[in-house]
């Protein structure tokens, strides 16, 4: 099945969806640098606003373009093939984008990341719970990931 390419720059990427070890690995230190391993959210939240609230949070750690570059692939090379300078090489050229459209794109392509992020598991949704009689902050039991 041929993945949908995904044009930046004047370049087209592919998203890596099945990455190796050294890949999952890179990405997990990635999202704990960023902050992202572990957000707690009340139960019921809206999705959008728990997604904006993610989005913001990368945004403001700095890695939103790395961590992004991190799951795409430039077209043609195999997942086997990506190594950590890959996804830096992706970032400095996405950093350089100038044109209104390309730029527009990002921030839908990183919300999408941030939600893959947690149905595959390599990051965790923590919810606080809330006692209906102290009104306290009661730890889980454990953390949700969006492949649970």
């Amino acid at each position: 099945m041929e993945r949908p390419s995904v044009a930046l720059g004047g370049r087209s990427f592919v998203r890596l969806e099945e990455g190796t070890v050294e890949h999952d690995f890179w990405m997990m230190a990635q999202i704990r640098e960023a902050g992202l391993h572990a957000v707690e959210f009340e139960p019921g939240s809206d999705v959008g606003e728990v997604v904006e609230e993610l989005l913001g949070r990368c945004l403001a750690s700095g890695k939103a373009i790395l961590l992004l570059s991190g799951l795409l692939l430039p077209e043609g090379m195999k997942p086997e093939e990506w190594k950590p300078e890959v996804a830096q090489e992706i970032a400095a050229h996405i950093g350089k984008i100038t044109a209104a459209d390309e730029k527009a794109q990002l921030k839908p392509l990183i919300a999408s990341m941030l939600v893959g992020f947690f149905k595959t598991g390599l990051a965790s949704l923590k919810i606080s719970l809330k006692s209906s009689s102290q009104g306290a902050e009661a730890e889980p039991e454990s953390a949700a990931t969006a492949g649970a």
